[in-house]
């Protein structure tokens, strides 16, 4: 069932339906891979890369209100973005297509009164107006895929940068900007739940001199960093989020990497794996 939503007025009089998809087949063939090994750090980030530059078909219905956008005598146009509710979580998605084929068997069973058009948009765009009309996320060809791609995951992937790409000469450590007992206990609720994280440190970093502050998040693990990376690395991010700047990145990483040891050597951890008695534990 699909409910037009009101998406961002455009005042542009000559917007048309975009032509279907641009890397439709190559987005669908990913999207199968990742469905099919979720795990796979190579495959899980190849699909990351390919989500932040992609472009979906999304379902819109476009009406006019009739009035006249100052001296202009052409009439602004509304656009309502098709929002469907997915049944296994019970959560409104806007629907959205790699290809014209999923979308035309998504809505084949759709009633003609509904006059919807397919419109193509980046995945950045559509998340700003998931964001504005309060749903759950994008749901990637509904209908044959039917993939969630929430908002959660979404700020995931273009909000944290793994700290092997940081070069550590360039970057600066820096004073937290964020009360630090309520960020280590945050930290320290969800490395709790983590086998193998036997210390936490973070701190605020800067890859320039006037760039953006960053929050670094270094773990003494007992695994590979390919492994943290899978395991840990997303729970972690998720426990301080709402703590984080609307507009700061993360960067998190392993004592294993070059960033990690400097900031392990030069500040004290937030968190210490502890056991019975308040014995550290040694997961070696």
């Amino acid at each position: 069932m699909i409910d037009p939503q009101e998406m961002t007025a455009v005042t542009s009089p000559s917007v048309v339906p975009t032509p279907p998809t641009l890397q439709g087949g190559a987005m669908a063939i990913q999207l199968n891979r990742f469905i099919g090994d979720p795990l796979n750090e190579d495959t899980a980030r190849r699909f990351a890369s390919m989500l932040q530059t992609a472009q979906f078909e999304a379902l819109v219905k476009v009406a006019t209100t009739g009035q006249v956008q100052r001296d202009d005598v052409k009439p602004t146009m509304t656009m309502r973005l098709g929002v469907t509710t997915y049944l296994a979580d019970g959560q409104q998605y806007i629907p959205v297509f790699t290809d014209a084929a999923t979308r035309q068997h998504f809505t084949q069973h759709m009633g003609a009164n509904l006059d919807m058009r397919n419109f193509a948009f980046a995945t950045a765009e559509l998340m700003q107006e998931v964001r504005r009309l309060g749903v759950h996320g994008l749901l990637v060809n509904p209908g044959r895929q039917s993939f969630p791609l929430t908002l959660d995951y979404w700020d995931y992937i273009t909000r944290v940068v793994p700290v092997m790409e940081a070069e550590v000469e360039r970057v600066s450590i820096e004073a937290l900007t964020i009360d630090k007992l309520v960020l280590s206990r945050a930290l320290t609720r969800a490395a709790k739940r983590l086998h193998g994280v036997k210390q936490l440190w973070t701190t605020n970093v800067r890859e320039t001199t006037n760039g953006p502050l960053a929050l670094a998040i270094i773990a003494d693990y007992t695994g590979t960093p390919a492994e943290f990376d899978r395991k840990c690395a997303r729970a972690l991010v998720v426990a301080c989020r709402g703590l984080l700047a609307a507009d700061q990145d993360v960067l998190i990483g392993t004592t294993a990497d070059p960033l990690g040891q400097t900031i392990s050597g030069q500040i004290t951890p937030v968190y210490q794996a502890t056991g019975f008695l308040g014995r550290k534990i040694n997961y070696d």
